[in-house]
């Protein structure tokens, strides 16, 4: 049996090879071709090679792929690119038996100096198939995301929870140090929920939880906010928002909860809520004391008969 010499031996795996390879001069034309590019590309090797690269596939991305081959021709040295950075090179379909949303091959790419006599004379580039990789990367970020996101929801309402607003808020202070510009706080819970629980049930109860959800997002920015804070009482945060914006928003979630009714087994069942706000002002010194402030406003709301709004002023020196 005669065993094929080097040269052939090179060649057959420059065919075969998982990927695509190719090569250019230093006039960008192309001077290599495997057959992974044939298949891919629909431009045979005869067609392409002793043309510019550029002129076969005039949509590659020209300023950044001449600054990687020039580099490599100027330094003697590689360089590479990850799909993550750049998802494809060029536009191929992949093969893979995989449903989602990516239509074409993810590729990462790396780019060799090919030296003759210690003179870089052609750059070569190969075009690794990563799809699968890709794909199943983007699901694991899929999936974290979910579990960071319920670990920060609150299971009955879907709203936030007070991990995730401990954290807002934290980044809402700091911000506020940092340029002053005011943001507030409100603080809301249901009149005589209680009541409400031992006369329809918890049931009733948790469904009334969820109807306040629904009924106070729609009052909201889309930059706002608004989360469980624990039991039957809620937050809002509100940046860029001064104490006039705080009032009026205040208002339109006391009034919306009040015009609203629950269909209850018993009929139609109305709440309402006492709600209590503040915004950061000079001497606020940490979250926990805007919160504070937000909290004795809602009790002198509560006090001062329920069904109200009341903002957080400091007494006088």
């Amino acid at each position: 049996m005669d065993i094929p010499g080097t040269a052939r031996l090179s060649e057959l795996a420059l065919e075969r090879v998982g990927l695509g390879i190719f090569a250019v001069d230093r006039d960008y034309r192309i001077v290599l071709w495997n057959r992974f590019m044939d298949e891919h590309s629909g431009l045979a090797a005869a067609q392409a090679i002793g043309r510019s690269f550029f002129d076969c596939f005039p949509d590659a991305p020209r300023a950044w792929l001449k600054r990687k081959f020039d580099t490599v021709f100027l330094l003697h040295s590689g360089s590479f690119s990850s799909w993550q950075h750049r998802p494809w090179l060029l536009p191929f379909e992949h093969d893979c038996p995989i449903t989602g949303s990516l239509d074409l091959m993810q590729q990462d790419c790396a780019f060799m100096p090919l030296i003759e006599n210690g003179e870089v004379v052609a750059v070569c580039v190969t075009i690794a198939d990563v799809t699968e990789l890709a794909v199943a990367w983007k699901e694991r970020e899929v999936a974290l995301d979910a579990l960071r996101d319920s670990s920060e929801r609150d299971a009955l309402t879907g709203l936030y929870n007070r991990r995730h607003i401990d954290g807002r808020l934290e980044s809402e202070y700091n911000s506020w140090t940092r340029h002053h510009e005011t943001f507030a706080v409100l603080l809301f819970d249901i009149d005589h929920f209680k009541r409400v629980n031992d006369t329809y049930g918890h049931p009733t109860g948790d469904a009334v939880l969820r109807n306040i959800a629904a009924i106070v997002s729609p009052q909201l920015r889309s930059s706002d906010i608004l989360a469980r804070y624990g039991g039957e009482e809620f937050i809002v945060v509100l940046p860029h928002c001064d104490e006039a914006g705080a009032a009026v928003v205040a208002e339109k979630i006391r009034a919306a909860i009040e015009n609203d009714a629950l269909e209850a087994s018993t009929g139609a069942l109305k709440v309402t809520v006492s709600v209590g706000g503040c915004v950061s002002t000079d001497g606020l010194t940490s979250v926990a004391a805007l919160v504070a402030q937000a909290d004795q406003a809602l009790y002198d709301a509560k006090h001062g008969g329920r069904n109200r709004v009341c903002l957080f002023h400091p007494h006088p020196a």
